[in-house]
């Protein structure tokens, strides 16, 4: 019980650590974290925003907790306002981008549902951590087992 006590006080603290360093920039190019609180539900969206040769932008959706990404239909940047839309989801954005250009603060609209939407600028692509190859010392025991299931046949694995 102590451990999950442990576990749900770091992960209340996360959004406080993630948004005590801003990142300031020029214009809506790069890739924003944004959180949307949408009853019980709280949906971490990223969006990243870049400029095509022509100059016109372009933009994909990730909802990272329902492990989508969508393709945004249409994406504009006026006068430090920034909308977009995703027709597949019936889903559309509006926010106005901060004078540092840290932070952009709007609504997100979904159908006849509205939700407000911080998104912050992020220094580094965003990636989930997720270490797929563990390294010792683990909070486990481990023991590497081998059987023999015929001659000259050997079964290995390790039992966690």
């Amino acid at each position: 019980m102590v451990q999950r006590a442990w576990i749900l006080v770091v992960l209340l603290l996360v959004p406080a650590w993630a948004g005590a360093q801003r990142v300031t920039g020029t214009g809506p190019e790069g890739e924003w974290l944004g959180r949307l609180d949408a009853g019980p539900a709280t949906l971490r969206l990223v969006v990243r925003i870049e400029q095509t040769s022509a100059g016109a932008l372009r933009a994909t959706l990730n909802s990272v907790d329902q492990g989508a990404t969508m393709p945004v239909d249409a994406v504009a940047f006026d006068d430090g306002m920034l909308r977009f839309r995703v027709e597949d989801i019936d889903g559309s954005y509006e926010g106005t981008m901060a004078a540092d250009g840290s932070v952009i603060d709007g609504t997100w609209s979904q159908g006849v549902r509205a939700f407000p939407v911080r998104f912050s600028r992020l220094a580094e692509p965003f990636a989930l951590d997720r270490p797929q190859t563990p390294q010792p010392p683990f909070p486990y025991d481990t023991r590497d087992v081998t059987v023999e299931s015929a001659t000259g046949i050997s079964l290995a694995c390790t039992l966690i």
